[in-house]
């Protein structure tokens, strides 16, 4: 993501509601909530740039989807 557009984004910097949007976000990883932390970023960054980073949206869904499969086999071998 260039750096012009990625200050345009909800959880960058300072600017209103920024910290309240990261604050969202931790809550959700902390409750286990992975996805729904993620499709935040998504819906923020495809409401403001449509098809732009589509691709790497998708690598990325891709890694989450391993990341979460990883994380319940770890934690029903709990």
């Amino acid at each position: 993501m260039s750096q012009a557009d990625h200050k345009n984004t909800a959880s960058f910097g300072r600017k209103a509601g920024s910290d309240q949007y990261r604050a969202d976000q931790k809550a959700l990883l902390k409750q286990g909530k992975f996805q729904e932390a993620f499709d935040m970023d998504v819906e923020d960054i495809t409401s403001q740039f449509p098809g732009k980073y589509d691709s790497s949206i998708d690598e990325a869904q891709t890694n989450l989807n391993d990341l979460i499969s990883k994380y319940n086999e770890w934690k029903r071998g709990k």
